[in-house]
């Protein structure tokens, strides 16, 4: 049989064994509360940043700061779209006021030529008291003198008149082409200006979409790093 002090320490033994059973217990329940706790928030952060990847809606207003002072109406209208559309609105805004500059730019050049050949003819008519003096040499000296000389006020008189207007037509066209002038100049500001604000957002877009590459790789290091003590 065995002694009462055999028991004893039999009875320790056994004690100690399930306490240190339970203790165990313990801690394995509360290392899986903790690694779950960060595997929950691990996986709550990469979920925000698969979003911020995916969608750059959350990041265009940082693209379009540059244009907020500029145009208020144009920022408010654009800042509802992604980065790569408001990139695109700008590329196609820059085409287009391209095209209207050279557009103009064309008319100009088609109403400085017309200017230049009303000129010539402006200094056609100015030549008539040269002419006229000529004329009357011409007809002292001949026979059908009269008759030259109705036909020669004919001619004069429609130059006259056809004097006047031009000086009204040529007036109204160096107006015109002022306000094309002045247009074309706003147009080059415009357009330079459409022009910096896109390379900007262009630049943000770049740097935000570089700033989710690299946070994704270290989280993903992290992640690595983790499973790897684990």
């Amino acid at each position: 049989m065995e002694d009462k002090g055999e028991l004893r320490d039999r009875g320790s033994i056994f004690k100690l064994m399930a306490e240190m059973k339970k203790k165990d217990s313990i801690e394995k329940t509360l290392n899986k509360e903790k690694i779950r706790r960060r595997l929950k928030d691990e996986i709550k952060d990469l979920q925000v940043l698969f979003v911020e990847m995916g969608n750059i809606n959350t990041t265009n207003e940082s693209i379009l700061l540059p244009l907020q002072d500029k145009n208020p109406i144009e920022f408010n209208l654009l800042k509802r779209k992604s980065g790569e559309e408001v990139v695109e609105a700008l590329d196609y805004k820059v085409a287009d006021l391209r095209k209207k500059e050279n557009a103009l730019k064309y008319e100009s050049q088609k109403r400085t030529m017309r200017i230049e050949q009303l000129m010539k003819e402006y200094e056609k008519v100015t030549n008539l008291n040269f002419e006229k003096e000529k004329m009357e040499e011409i007809m002292e000296e001949s026979s059908e003198g009269e008759t030259i000389k109705k036909k020669y006020v004919t001619i004069l008189d429609m130059l006259k008149k056809e004097r006047l207007t031009f000086g009204n037509h040529l007036e109204a066209l160096e107006g015109t082409l002022k306000k094309q002038e002045e247009e074309i100049s706003k147009l080059k500001k415009t357009h330079h200006a459409a022009i910096i604000t896109r390379d900007l957002a262009r630049q943000n877009q770049h740097k935000i979409e570089i700033s989710l590459i690299q946070e994704g790789k270290e989280r993903e290091k992290r992640i690595i790093e983790y499973r790897k003590n684990n």
